[in-house]
């Protein structure tokens, strides 16, 4: 009994041998795959997003948030400059506003007529005046005169509040008609107030503000916008 016992012991001895050399090669190739995926990882780290995060925004905290969508230009927005201009200028303000008016000017002069730039617009508010004088603005562009009317009211400070429809009918050559029925209707007031609630968000809190491209950008002595070299 014995020397069969002895006789079983070197194929026994054989089967746990190729076990252990099994086991170890599944081992060694195990971690060469957990070190190749290390590797490719670190040598192809996932990509930065190209999306512009406005500092102290909600964006940084919630990637769902809409907050850069307000940026990007929608339908019926009014922009003003060539569609192929490579920056992109949105202007947070109101038509009541000596600064607003002074910075569009020198924007108009030195960049948008150049291709440099293009402005899309965002009204701000700042009282019951300036809200009156955004719907006026509004019923001027929906017969493709809200840039005229922009300039016809910058250029009409401190007097822009007492412009009535007809002197804006006559100065912009607009229908009549359809010009004081779309003041009566008040269309456009959820829009201007959205424009509104949209920079509340941003924390602006008064007019004018810009952003480049997504960027917020300084203003000094709420006259000189700095704008980058290009």
């Amino acid at each position: 009994m014995n020397k069969k016992r002895e006789e079983k012991n070197p194929f026994s001895l054989i089967v746990v041998f190729c076990a252990v050399i099994a086991v170890s090669i599944l081992f060694s190739t195990g971690q060469e795959m957990m070190e190749t995926s290390l590797t490719a990882q670190l040598a192809d780290p996932p990509q930065a997003t190209d999306e512009p995060v406005l500092e102290g925004d909600p964006a940084e905290e919630d990637p769902d948030t809409d907050a850069q969508e307000i940026l990007q230009i929608r339908d019926g927005d009014h922009v003003l400059g060539s569609f192929h201009a490579p920056r992109t200028l949105v202007f947070f303000a109101n038509f009541n506003c000596l600064s607003c008016g002074k910075i569009f000017q020198d924007i108009l002069s030195g960049y948008v007529t150049r291709g440099s730039i293009r402005i899309v617009w965002r009204h701000f508010p700042e009282s019951e005046e300036d809200m009156l004088l955004a719907v006026k603005g509004e019923c001027a562009g929906e017969q493709g005169r809200f840039w005229e009317y922009a300039s016809l009211a910058f250029e009409g400070w401190p007097e822009t509040g007492s412009m009535g429809p007809t002197e804006i009918i006559d100065a912009l050559g607009l229908d009549p008609e359809e010009f004081h029925q779309c003041l009566e209707l008040t269309r456009h007031s959820e829009k201007i107030e959205k424009n509104l609630e949209s920079a509340l968000s941003f924390g602006i809190l008064n007019a004018p503000e810009f952003f480049l491209d997504g960027n917020r950008l300084p203003i000094t002595d709420a006259k000189n916008l700095i704008l980058p070299s290009f």
